[in-house]
Protein backbone atom coordinates (compact mmCIF):
# COMPACT_ATOMS: atom_id res chain seq x y z
CA UNK A 1 0.00 0.00 0.00
CA UNK A 2 1.04 3.58 -0.57
CA UNK A 3 -0.49 6.48 1.09
CA UNK A 4 -2.20 8.77 -1.78
CA UNK A 5 -3.91 12.26 -1.83
CA UNK A 6 -7.86 10.10 -1.94
CA UNK A 7 -9.29 12.94 -4.27
CA UNK A 8 -6.02 12.59 -6.85
CA UNK A 9 -6.26 8.67 -6.74
CA UNK A 10 -10.49 8.61 -7.05
CA UNK A 11 -9.60 10.82 -10.14
CA UNK A 12 -7.20 7.55 -11.50
CA UNK A 13 -10.06 5.28 -10.05
CA UNK A 14 -12.42 7.16 -12.52
CA UNK A 15 -10.20 6.48 -15.40
CA UNK A 16 -9.66 3.14 -14.71
CA UNK A 17 -13.53 2.13 -14.12
CA UNK A 18 -13.58 -1.45 -16.09
CA UNK A 19 -16.60 -0.33 -17.34
CA UNK A 20 -14.78 2.60 -18.98
CA UNK A 21 -11.89 0.81 -20.55
CA UNK A 22 -13.92 -2.51 -21.38
CA UNK A 23 -16.02 0.21 -23.46
CA UNK A 24 -12.56 1.73 -25.19
CA UNK A 25 -11.67 -2.11 -25.63
CA UNK A 26 -9.28 -3.15 -23.03
CA UNK A 27 -9.83 -6.81 -22.70
CA UNK A 28 -11.92 -7.69 -19.55
CA UNK A 29 -9.09 -9.15 -18.23
CA UNK A 30 -6.80 -6.37 -18.03
CA UNK A 31 -9.13 -3.88 -17.46
CA UNK A 32 -10.29 -5.48 -13.78
CA UNK A 33 -6.34 -6.11 -13.35
CA UNK A 34 -5.95 -2.70 -14.26
CA UNK A 35 -8.77 -1.17 -12.14
CA UNK A 36 -7.76 -3.41 -8.43
CA UNK A 37 -3.83 -2.27 -9.01
CA UNK A 38 -5.46 1.68 -9.00
CA UNK A 39 -7.83 1.13 -6.50
CA UNK A 40 -8.52 3.25 -3.36
CA UNK A 41 -8.34 1.27 0.41
CA UNK A 42 -9.60 3.52 2.71
CA UNK A 43 -9.99 2.89 7.04
CA UNK A 44 -11.71 4.45 9.19
CA UNK A 45 -9.62 5.19 12.79
CA UNK A 46 -10.09 2.11 15.30
CA UNK A 47 -12.63 2.37 18.26
CA UNK A 48 -12.57 0.57 21.31
CA UNK A 49 -14.48 0.39 24.42
CA UNK A 50 -13.57 2.08 27.75
CA UNK A 51 -11.26 -1.32 28.93
CA UNK A 52 -9.64 -1.39 25.20
CA UNK A 53 -10.89 -5.15 24.80
CA UNK A 54 -13.29 -4.67 21.81
CA UNK A 55 -11.92 -2.76 18.70
CA UNK A 56 -14.17 -1.58 15.88
CA UNK A 57 -12.72 -0.41 12.09
CA UNK A 58 -14.26 -0.10 8.93
CA UNK A 59 -12.65 -0.20 5.42
CA UNK A 60 -13.58 -0.24 2.09
CA UNK A 61 -11.54 -0.58 -1.34
CA UNK A 62 -12.95 1.22 -4.74
CA UNK A 63 -11.57 -0.09 -8.17
CA UNK A 64 -14.65 1.36 -10.33
CA UNK A 65 -18.19 1.86 -10.47
CA UNK A 66 -19.30 -2.09 -9.97
CA UNK A 67 -16.25 -2.67 -8.46
CA UNK A 68 -15.88 -2.18 -4.17
CA UNK A 69 -15.78 -3.99 -0.81
CA UNK A 70 -16.05 -3.25 2.30
CA UNK A 71 -16.66 -4.01 5.80
CA UNK A 72 -16.81 -3.06 9.65
CA UNK A 73 -15.28 -5.78 11.44
CA UNK A 74 -15.05 -6.39 15.65
CA UNK A 75 -12.25 -7.44 17.25
CA UNK A 76 -11.61 -9.02 20.75
CA UNK A 77 -8.16 -8.97 22.71
CA UNK A 78 -7.89 -12.67 23.96
CA UNK A 79 -4.72 -12.96 26.34
CA UNK A 80 -3.28 -10.03 24.96
CA UNK A 81 -3.65 -11.28 21.38
CA UNK A 82 -6.53 -9.23 18.97
CA UNK A 83 -8.40 -11.72 17.13
CA UNK A 84 -11.35 -11.35 14.76
CA UNK A 85 -14.68 -11.26 16.85
CA UNK A 86 -16.43 -13.30 14.21
CA UNK A 87 -19.35 -10.42 14.56
CA UNK A 88 -19.22 -8.29 11.47
CA UNK A 89 -21.41 -5.37 11.47
CA UNK A 90 -21.62 -4.83 7.68
CA UNK A 91 -20.37 -6.60 4.78
CA UNK A 92 -20.66 -4.99 1.41
CA UNK A 93 -19.60 -6.12 -2.31
CA UNK A 94 -20.51 -4.01 -5.36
Amino acid sequence: MTLVDPKRQARIVHSNDPSTTIEKGKSVENAVGSAFATGLFSMSEIAFDKEHRIAVVSYTFWCGSLCANGATIVFEKINDVWKSANHDCVRWVS
